[in-house]
C-alpha cells in the first residue's frame, strides 16, 4: 500500500532499481525484514565519525527572519490545458512563465519580510533527484527535519526510497532524528539512495502521479534536492500542480557537486566545496607520484557539469598541474567535435614533448569529463590519441595513467563548510514550504568576507535560476570570453610557467579541525561583496 509508511522506520541503505520493467514489488514486510537484519550495522561509526556527531554546524539565521522573496504569480494565457485523459503526448504542455516582482495586487517591488507566516505542523515528502551522490545531502535532510522538529510537535518527514522512480512508485518510510543523526556527516546519497539516468522532462500523466502520490501520502509539501535535473522537475510539477489548485507546494534545495548552478540567482550551492578539495587531494598525491617516478604522465578526468569547468579551475589552482583544460560554455556546441579534439591532441603532445626535452618525461593533466562530453571525446579517447600523436613524433617514450575522480569524490564526507550551508538549506526548503512559497529554491544571500552566521536564508524562482543556467548554456551573456575552442593554456593561470617547470602542489586531506578546517574554495570567496 503505497500509503501505509507510517510505521516504517527507515536506518539502512535501501538500493533500489524501481524501474518501470522491475517486476519486483516493495512491500513494508520486506523492508522491516532487512531493517531488522542489519539495524546494529549502523551504530557502527569510525572513531573520527563520532567525533564530528559532536560537531554543530555554525548557525545561520533562523528561516522565519529574513527570508527575502519576490511574489510571482502564474500567467494563465501561457498555460495550456491537459487532454483528456491525460497522456504522455502533453510532454512540456505545463512549462508556466512565472512573472518575477508582480503579484495580484499589481505590486512590482521586490519585497523584503522580517518575518514570515508559516503554518505548522506540515507532513513533508523529500527526494534526491539526479544520477550521481554528492558530499552533503544527509545534511540537507537533516537540517529540514530539524527545522520541522524545532518547538513544534506533530510535523513528519517522509523519504521517497530510489529517486524519481521511487517517487512515482511511492515507495517511502518515515524518517526519525536517530536515523537522520547517524547519516548526517556521512557522504553520497546512501540512506534514500538516487535513481541512476532518466528523462527529467516529464509528462502531464507522470505530474498525476506525482500529484496522486502526495494525496495519498497527506503531505502539504515536497522537497527536491539535486541540481539542474531536480530544477527542471520543479518547475514542471510546480505548474502542473498549479493548474489543478493542488494546495501541494513543492520547492527544492540545490545539491550540486560540479558547480554548475552557481551564478546571480544561486550563490552557494552543496557538494562543490567538498568535492573540490577531495580531488585537489587525489591529484596532488597523483602529482607526487609522477614527479617520484619519472616516467608516468596523469591523466586525471575531473568530474565537471556540461557547461563549465568549474572543478577543474579549482583543483588546477590548489595543484598547480602541467596542462589543464578550462572549457567555458561558450564553447559548447559551437565547434566542431574533430577539429576540437585534433586542437586538444596537439597541444597536448606539444606540452609532453617539450618537457621530454627538459629532461621531464613525467606530468599531470586535469580534463574536465562533462563539456568533453558534447565533443563525444572522453578520457581513453585522449590518451589513445596523444600516443599516437607522439608515435608519429617519433617520441614513444610515453607512459599514460588515467584517473577518474568521480566516485572517490561522490561519495566523501562533506566538509564543515558544506554542512553548514546544507543544515541551512535544509531549514529554508521547509520553511518555503510552511509559508506556501511553491516554485521555490532555497538559497543563501552571501555577504562575503562575513562568516556564514551573517549570510541570509533567501529563495530564488526556479525559472530564474533555470534561466540563468540556459544562458550560460548557449554561450550568452558570460563575463569570461574566449576567441576560439582552443584549449586555455596560459590564459589568466600561469599554465606557461606550470607547462614546464614542476609547480606541484599537494593540498593533503581536508580537513575537519584546527585552523584549515573552515576554509573555502576559491569560488566562495571573491574578493568583493556580491
Amino acid at each position: 500500500d503505497r500509503a501505509d509508511c507510517t510505521g516504517c522506520d527507515l536506518s539502512i541503505t535501501l538500493t533500489l532499481e524501481l524501474t518501470g520493467h522491475d517486476s519486483r514489488v516493495l512491500t513494508r514486510e520486506s523492508i522491516c525484514s532487512t531493517i531488522e537484519s542489519r539495524l546494529e550495522l549502523l551504530q557502527q561509526h569510525h572513531q573520527r565519525q563520532h567525533q564530528r556527531l559532536q560537531h554543530p554546524p555554525s548557525m545561520i539565521p533562523r528561516s522565519e527572519k529574513c527570508i527575502t522573496h519576490m511574489p510571482f504569480r502564474i500567467l494563465a494565457s501561457q498555460l495550456t490545458p491537459p487532454p483528456s485523459p491525460v497522456s504522455s503526448s502533453s510532454r512540456g504542455t505545463f512549462l508556466v512563465q512565472v512573472q518575477s516582482g508582480s503579484s495580484d495586487s499589481g505590486d512590482t517591488t521586490d519585497s523584503t519580510t522580517d518575518n514570515i507566516e508559516c503554518t505548522w505542523p506540515q507532513r513533508i515528502g523529500v527526494v534526491f533527484i539526479g544520477d550521481s551522490a554528492a558530499p552533503g545531502g544527509h545534511a540537507i535532510l537533516a537540517g529540514l527535519f530539524q527545522e520541522m522538529q524545532s518547538g513544534r510537535s506533530g510535523s513528519e518527514l517522509v523519504g521517497f526510497i530510489g529517486g524519481y522512480h521511487g517517487l512515482v512508485g511511492g515507495h517511502c518510510a518515515v524518517l526519525d532524528s536517530t536515523t537522520l543523526q547517524s547519516y548526517k556527516y556521512r557522504g553520497g546519497l546512501e540512506l534514500l539512495g538516487c535513481c541512476g539516468r532518466c528523462d527529467y522532462h516529464v509528462s502531464a500523466d507522470q505530474c498525476n502521479i506525482v500529484l496522486h502520490v502526495c494525496e495519498d501520502l497527506n503531505l502539504g509539501g515536497l522537497v527536491l534536492i539535486g541540481s539542474s535535473p531536480a530544477l527542471t522537475l520543479l518547475q514542471c510539477l510546480v505548474a502542473y500542480l498549479k493548474y489543478k489548485k493542488s494546495p501541494v507546494v513543492v520547492t527544492a534545495a540545490p545539491l550540486d557537486a560540479t558547480g554548475e548552478l552557481l551564478g546571480k540567482e544561486c550563490d552557494v550551492t552543496v557538494g562543490f566545496d567538498s568535492v573540490c578539495k577531495v580531488a585537489a587531494q587525489i591529484v596532488g598525491n597523483n602529482s607526487t607520484d609522477a614527479a617520484s617516478a619519472k616516467k608516468y604522465w596523469y591523466f586525471n578526468s575531473l568530474p565537471d557539469g556540461l557547461s563549465s569547468s568549474r572543478v577543474t579551475r579549482e583543483v588546477g589552482l590548489n595543484t598547480h598541474p602541467n596542462f589543464m583544460l578550462l572549457m567555458e560554455s561558450e564553447f559548447t556546441g559551437t565547434t566542431c567535435s574533430e577539429s576540437f579534439a585534433a586542437d586538444l591532441v596537439q597541444t597536448l603532445a606539444d606540452v609532453i614533448v617539450a618537457r621530454a626535452e627538459s629532461g621531464k618525461n613525467y606530468g599531470t593533466v586535469l580534463l574536465p569529463e562533462g563539456p568533453l562530453f558534447h565533443h563525444d571525446i572522453n578520457l581513453d579517447i585522449v590518451m589513445r590519441e596523444v600516443g599516437l600523436e607522439l608515435q608519429k613524433r617519433r617520441h614513444v617514450a610515453f607512459s599514460a595513467v588515467g584517473c577518474r575522480i568521480h566516485s572517490q569524490v561522490y561519495g566523501a564526507d562533506p566538509s564543515n563548510f558544506d554542512l553548514d550551508v546544507a543544515s541551512r538549506l535544509g531549514a529554508i526548503a521547509g520553511t518555503l514550504i510552511a509559508s506556501g512559497k511553491s516554485g521555490y529554491v532555497a538559497k543563501l544571500k552571501t555577504a562575503w568576507g562575513k562568516g556564514v552566521s551573517e549570510w541570509h536564508p533567501a529563495g530564488a524562482l526556479v525559472l530564474d535560476v533555470l534561466a540563468e543556467l540556459r544562458l550560460r548554456q548557449s554561450g550568452l551573456g558570460l563575463q569570461e570570453t574566449t576567441e576560439s575552442c582552443r584549449p586555455v593554456c596560459g590564459q589568466k593561470l600561469p599554465l606557461g610557467v606550470w607547462n614546464i617547470d614542476d609547480a606541484y602542489l599537494n593540498p593533503g586531506p581536508m580537513q575537519y579541525e584546527g585552523e584549515l578546517a573552515n576554509t573555502r574554495v576559491s569560488a566562495f570567496m571573491p574578493a568583493g561583496p556580491s
